[in-house]
């Protein structure tokens, strides 16, 4: 049985909510966890594909075609928070999720390359931590996914959105998973079920749009308006220009020193 790693975020129901709702027939196990924990049980074999964190390709995993969890310009749900404008800081301590190594490196290489910032990281946990016992003794603090999505009272501090950056100083949109295959995972009949299941599954979710941001507003504890507006300033898509993105990033990463080696992104053939 073929195992599906699930990150349990809103961002993730276009292409899964088909499969969660039953709507489109599965013959495998979903797997929920942070983009963290699937990309650790993606690594130690215990999920055979998954929405991984794209900074995961560094571990040359193969990558299914056409789909991605990308921004179009911003994202709303990559937010750093900071007391002051992001321009007015020169250095200082920058707290970091523990939900996403892609974001993490994100941060690193534009607060290096678009900003000069010297800065200092340290992990949290953002089911354990907020914001308020954070930013006291911090310059800014990064929030993903559903936590950032549902940050509040943040109108006395300033709020940055990396995909937006990230637009404004390449012209690209940024790409924050990919769905991964376990090393182990060679199969082709096997890849091409998942694969062509995804796709009914994404395909499902663009004709059932309303009816699934009404479905899971209450898990999700915004309105189906607000879900549908999260919804539309992201790509679901893996083209030309989300692969020069990653290309970008990796090369800014590797210039900043923050990577080893550029990766080479191994898109399977199905």
């Amino acid at each position: 049985m073929v195992r599906l790693g699930h990150i349990n975020y809103l961002n993730c129901i276009p292409v899964h909510g088909g499969i969660i709702t039953g709507k489109i027939p599965f013959d495998g196990k979903l797997v929920f966890g942070t983009p963290t924990q699937l990309n650790k049980m993606l690594e130690l074999g215990k999920i055979d594909v998954s929405p991984s964190s794209s900074a995961e390709v560094l571990k040359g995993y193969k990558v299914l075609p056409a789909l991605s969890i990308s921004g179009k310009v911003d994202v709303k749900s990559i937010i750093l928070v900071t007391k002051k404008p992001v321009t007015e800081i020169k250095a200082g301590l920058f707290y970091v999720t523990s939900h996403s190594a892609t974001s993490v490196l994100l941060l690193k290489v534009i607060l290096k390359e678009f900003y000069g910032i010297k800065a200092e990281y340290q992990v949290f946990d953002p089911e354990t931590h907020s914001l308020s016992s954070l930013i006291k003794d911090a310059e800014g603090v990064l929030f993903i996914g559903d936590y950032a999505l549902q940050l509040k009272n943040t109108d006395t501090f300033f709020n940055t959105d990396l995909a937006e950056v990230w637009y404004k100083n390449t012209g690209l949109p940024f790409t924050f998973a990919l769905w991964q295959l376990n090393k182990s995972l060679t199969d082709p009949a096997v890849i091409k079920y998942v694969y062509e299941t995804l796709k009914a599954s994404f395909s499902y979710f663009k004709e059932n749009t309303l009816q699934l941001a009404e479905m899971f507003s209450d898990q999700f504890k915004m309105t189906p308006k607000d879900i549908l507006m999260y919804w539309d300033s992201l790509s679901f898509e893996l083209n030309e220009s989300h692969l020069k993105s990653l290309g970008l990033y990796f090369k800014l990463a590797k210039k900043h020193c923050l990577i080893e080696k550029e990766p080479i992104i191994d898109i399977v053939k199905i």
